[in-house]
């Protein structure tokens, strides 16, 4: 029976030192490991200095200036220490890398190229700082003429002190080449037609010594003036008379001719001067003769029409300004171009000018509208959102991957032979791409295939829902031109295939060069997919591209593109299969619904029907004033944006849908009314409004009545590439309202200023044109000394030090280096645990380690007294020497009895002495690896035969 003993009786055995030791050594690895796998990183302090020069390379300063900055450069890295790092950046309107921090920089700056248009000194600060890191002691020096166009140092000097870099300013340069050039001109912002105004064009003479010149003043590229100036040092003024003409906005030129400029770029200033008069409507059509009954019905309305082109191209900003409204005629936006869409947008919403977007087969969704600025200035959207309007859809993409198709030049309209050309576009991988772009337009459950064809044909991509792209990678990489071509028994494996597609629309687009022997197999396979109720319709390359390729289209119910332009027909393909995928067109014979009654729509009551129009989406905010069609789409709708106001008609003007409006009596004034709303207020700007360009800046004034309680003034300022900035203009001790609006970049800025009261009703606005003629790096503009003391005060740095100075280390805070010390930590680990076992397992006497010394003095030999026998060589000495005991003189050992009793001695021998026991021979010591395993048996004892 077992007996439990209670707690309290337990006896408790202290832990010997021994063990103590052992645990101890036990948490210390385990605190070692914890340690390691938490990956400390211990900080050391950096003594040595990084230093990057910033070294200002615009065009202010000269060759002169940059020389001078990089000889500073030179004697400053010439004396620091062997350890010390140094980087350089030149920089501009853009900041480049010369070379990285490194302790043996070069003598010469490796020749880096920036825009020497302007000076960024906020941007070259800003990566100097990136490129210095934070492990050592840091240091910026900039060298600059002072002269900042754009970018707030300021900003970049406080963020250099939050960082603990020290910020050195060192001016170099002359602050500006010595020249003389075209300041400013000078003109009102807006005249009457027939008024007289004044043109004063200042002018300024840097060189220090009196210059002359020749000044010529033009008007719309008109010589108004040629004068012979003299030009003292500093600024003058010459002012001559004009009597503004007709255009709707005058530029006024001015140029100096001198042989004392050293700068060509400054010697020629513009203004723009907008002239008010009878309306003016600029209408863009691809067609000309597309636009002939609405220039017709315009003109009629007593509206000046300027007619133009889309091969023309979009007029920049400020000749849009001079018009009224303009009117885009069937316009794809390919055909408007991103810099015409951004100076339409300028001129719309900051200058006020209305737009009228007429549609047709290349207009809104069918122009690809769709994400571009254009459709944001449109109260319509090209893309078509309810669901129940899309069908499903099957496409067969049937791709000629014949021989022709590879890197071929031929003759257009020619059956010439092929000739391989290395240098020309490769017409299998343009079908690549215009597969890729097309698969794209379909959704998820449409169905889609892509069939390969030269004599024969496979399915490359088979009939199936839209992939993914992977899937559509892997089928066009199958495309690879060979043999020749059989487009007739392409078309009838496409039929096949698409005869059981569960789809409401079946459609074939076949994608060709044309170059087939016999081609009187292409209009009976089109009608028999007609037949078959699937439409077809061709993309050629434009090389070999036949009549016969467009009649086939035409008998497949389909269309026709040449694509004489290789590059565009990735987009022709895409837009083919979306206009099938997306039926933006809806034709027959529809009769418009007025729902809001506007000066456009009083009087269509008895309108007459329309042939077609392009389906679109009304946006939430504009105004629908004609609808369309069974699902109510928008026909005519407009809305204000920004400053202007927009309109879109989503049916075209011509004979295709618009043939029963162009005869019908109320066309004309139906016509005027709709482009006359888009006009800009005719009472023109209410606002005083001068513009005056700086450095890198516009400062505008706004007189507004000083009795207006709480007013509101802003202004709004496009630059030329579109992009928009609004400041808030506050009164200043003469009453009027002025502020500065951001203007670095060379072109037409359009500055919009509007006036509100306290409950925010509009008291007045003026649109002004500032045309900067340069950019603001060659104007004559002083260095700015308070703006960089302002830096050095805030980076604690010093402004104009010696070249030794730069690498001084007083003032700046030591880095910090990081030093990961898992690796040294997983080692004491290790050595800990070895320990552990050591200690817990082995037990080790003193005797163990002293009995090396003591065995060391037992086996050491002793030498023989002098008159001792030599010793005996012979075996039997030899013998005894060795251990062995025998007979004395060599006899032979004489074997023991056995019947002897134990102890007794041999016969022959005598007896010993005394019957006290044997002394027995003194223990030999034990070291090395016998103490180890000695200590290891004891364990083993200890533990009751236990293993390890």
């Amino acid at each position: 029976m077992t007996r439990i003993v209670p707690i309290s009786r337990r006896r408790i055995v202290p832990m010997t030192r021994r063990q103590r030791i052992a645990r101890g050594l036990r948490v210390l690895t385990v605190v070692l490991l914890v340690a390691a796998l938490l990956d400390p990183v211990l900080p050391l302090r950096g003594r040595d200095a990084d230093v990057v020069f910033v070294i200002d390379g615009s065009a202010s300063m000269g060759p002169a200036g940059v020389a001078a900055a990089e000889a500073w450069v030179r004697e400053a890295t010439g004396v620091k220490d062997d350890d010390d790092r140094a980087g350089a950046i030149v920089f501009g309107r853009d900041a480049q890398v010369a070379h990285r921090l490194t302790a043996t920089p070069p003598a010469d700056l490796a020749p880096v190229v920036v825009r020497g248009d302007a000076s960024d000194l906020e941007r070259a600060v800003r990566l100097a700082a990136g490129l210095l890191g934070d492990e050592r002691r840091r240091r910026v020096v900039l060298l600059t003429d002072g002269r900042a166009t754009q970018g707030n140092l300021d900003q970049a000097a406080g963020l250099l002190a939050d960082d603990g870099i020290g910020l050195d300013v060192v001016r170099v340069g002359e602050a500006g080449v010595a020249d003389v050039l075209v300041q400013s001109v000078d003109a009102p912002p807006s005249v009457r037609e027939g008024e007289r105004y004044p043109i004063s064009v200042v002018l300024r003479n840097d060189t220090g010594t009196a210059a002359r010149g020749v000044l010529t003043v033009e008007v719309e590229g008109q010589t108004i003036t040629t004068l012979d100036v003299d030009l003292p040092p500093g600024e003058s003024t010459v002012t001559v008379d004009h009597v503004a003409g007709a255009d709707g906005l005058e530029r006024v030129t001015a140029d100096l001719h001198s042989g004392d400029s050293t700068v060509d770029r400054n010697d020629t200033g513009v203004a723009a001067v907008r002239v008010a008069g009878p309306p003016r409507v600029l209408l863009i059509a691809r067609d000309p003769a597309e636009a002939d009954p609405l220039a017709a019905a315009l003109e009629a309305g007593g509206v000046t029409v300027t007619r133009r082109t889309s091969g023309q191209g979009i007029p920049s900003t400020d000749r849009l300004l001079g018009h009224d409204s303009i009117v885009l005629v069937n316009l794809s936006a390919s055909a408007v171009g991103r810099a015409g869409m951004a100076a339409l947008d300028a001129a719309v919403r900051d200058g006020g000018v209305g737009l009228v977007a007429v549609g047709g087969d290349e207009a809104f969704g069918l122009g690809d509208y769709q994400d571009t600025p254009l459709e944001d200035l449109l109260p319509v959207s090209s893309q078509i959102t309810d669901p129940l309007r899309r069908p499903r859809v099957a496409e067969a993409l049937v791709v000629d991957s014949s021989e022709s198709m590879g890197a071929c030049h031929c003759s257009d309209n020619a059956m010439g032979p092929i000739a391989e050309d290395p240098g020309a576009v490769d017409k299998t991988e343009i079908a690549r791409q215009a597969v890729r772009q097309a698969v794209q337009q379909l959704d998820a459950s449409d169905t889609v295939g892509v069939l390969a064809f030269d004599t024969d044909s496979h399915w490359v991509l088979p009939l199936q829902q839209v992939p993914e792209s992977s899937v559509v990678e892997d089928g066009l990489a199958q495309l690879q031109p060979s043999g020749n071509t059989d487009i007739p028994q392409a078309v009838r494996i496409a039929i096949e295939g698409l005869r059981g597609a569960d789809a409401d629309l079946r459609h074939i687009v076949l994608f060709s060069d044309g170059f087939m022997g016999d081609l009187s197999g292409l209009v009976p396979v089109a009608e028999e997919a007609l037949a078959a109720g699937i439409t077809l319709s061709v993309v050629g390359t434009g090389e070999g591209s036949f009549d016969e390729l467009e009649e086939m289209a035409r008998q497949g119910g389909g269309r026709y593109y040449p694509g004489r332009d290789l590059s565009e027909i990735p987009e022709i393909l895409a837009a083919e299969v979306m206009q099938v995928a997306r039926p933006l067109v809806s034709e027959g014979e529809f009769v418009p619904t007025v729902t809001a009654i506007d000066d456009a729509t009083a009087g269509l009551d008895s309108a007459p029907p329309l042939r077609g129009f392009v389906a679109t989406t009304p946006k939430p905010t504009g105004r629908r004033l004609l609808t369309i069609g069974e699902f109510a789409d928008p026909l005519l709708a407009t809305w204000r944006v920004g400053a202007g106001t927009a309109t879109a008609w989503t049916s075209d003007a011509a004979a295709r849908w618009s043939a029963p409006w162009v005869g019908w009596e109320g066309y004309q004034a139906f016509w005027a009314n709709v482009v006359k709303d888009t006009f800009p207020d005719a009472t023109g700007d209410t606002l005083d409004v001068r513009v005056e360009a700086g450095a890198g800046d516009l400062r505008v004034v706004a007189d507004v009545p000083a009795d207006t309680a709480g007013t509101t003034v802003a202004a709004t300022v496009a630059d030329p590439d579109g992009i928009r900035r609004e400041v808030e203009l506050h009164r200043d001790a003469d009453g009027a309202f002025s502020g500065v609006l951001p203007a670095e970049s060379e072109g037409v800025h359009l500055v919009t200023v509007s006036a509100t009261d306290a409950a925010g009703a509009p008291i007045g606005r003026a649109v002004v044109p500032a045309i900067r003629a340069y950019p603001a790096e060659f104007a004559a503009a002083p260095a700015d000394d308070l703006a960089l003391e302002r830096a050095v005060t805030l980076a604690g740095g010093l402004l104009d030090p010696e070249p030794p100075q730069a690498f001084r280390r007083d003032d700046l805070d030591p880095g910090t280096r990081g030093v990961r010390v898992w690796a040294w930590l997983a080692l004491l680990a290790l050595v800990a645990a070895v320990a552990e076992v050591g200690v817990r397992r082995l037990r080790l006497e003193r005797a163990d380690f002293t009995g090396r010394a003591r065995r060391a003095r037992v086996e050491a030999p002793v030498a023989p007294p002098a008159d001792a026998p030599a010793p005996d060589p012979s075996p039997t000495a030899a013998t005894v020497r060795t251990g062995h005991h025998g007979p004395p003189g060599g006899a032979p050992p004489v074997a023991p009895d056995p019947a002897a009793p134990p102890g007794a001695a041999p016969p022959g021998t005598e007896p010993p002495a005394s019957t006290a026991p044997a002394e027995e021979p003194e223990a030999q010591p034990v070291t090395g690896l016998d103490a180890a395993r000695r200590a290891r048996d004891r364990a083993f004892d200890r533990d009751g035969g236990a293993p390890w």
